[in-house]
């Protein structure tokens, strides 16, 4: 209580100031000095001065401290924003180069799908299915268009989570790909020796000079 009353007492001090300040910029007639112009007001105008700088400059303080509550609220909101190196740096960091694959070999629908999303080629012809099961959230399989299990994705937490990391192994569980995907609008993608693959914006693909290589989904 103590510190609230000494925080009061500097605001009003402040708001004193502050007023005072404002009162010698104002346009006053040249023949009065400034000074005297506020020493000649009545006590009675002083009091109503110092009280309405006290609350002014308090509602400066609650503005100041919305505003600032306003700022990191939005840098919460936007999320972690990676450059080439900084999303390198960070997939290397969870990296590991080989796992022990096992799962479906042969891709048939069932009541355990949780997902699937097919991949065609430009004549629209399917040239393969990502399928997570449930209570998989965090790993995808990758099957061939005979139905046939190719390659199995990793990921360090739910693809519904961003940011997220995703590798992905072979069916000898040897590292072939690693990838961040910063949300549902931006990825990177990088060899297992750290060589960007691609970087894609909105569609738009990029390699590791900013140089546009490609569009996609």
């Amino acid at each position: 209580m103590k510190k609230f009353c000494l925080l009061i007492e500097l605001a009003e001090k402040l708001g004193i100031f502050l007023a005072i300040s404002l009162v010698r910029l104002a346009p006053i007639p040249p023949a009065i000095p400034q000074l005297v112009w506020v020493r000649a007001l009545p006590r009675s105008d002083l009091k109503n001065l110092k009280k309405l700088s006290f609350f002014g400059f308090f509602r400066i303080l609650i503005l100041l401290f919305i505003s600032s509550s306003c700022v990191f609220a939005t840098e919460l909101k936007g999320g972690v924003s990676f450059n080439t190196d900084s999303a390198r740096e960070y997939l290397q960091d969870g990296q590991t180069d080989s796992v022990d694959i096992s799962g479906p070999y042969s891709f048939q629908n069932s009541s355990n799908v949780q997902k699937m999303v097919y991949s065609y080629n430009n004549d629209g012809v399917v040239i393969g299915i990502t399928v997570q099961y449930k209570n998989e959230s965090n790993k995808a399989y990758i099957y061939g268009k005979n139905n046939n299990l190719m390659y199995v994705d990793k990921y360090d937490k739910s693809v519904n989570i961003y940011p997220h990391r995703g590798y992905r192994y072979n069916l000898d569980g040897k590292l072939i790909l690693s990838s961040l995907t910063v949300s549902k609008k931006e990825q990177f993608r990088f060899s297992p020796d750290g060589k960007l693959i691609a970087h894609s914006i909105n569609g738009v693909i990029y390699d590791e000079n900013g140089k546009i290589i490609g569009t996609g989904k």
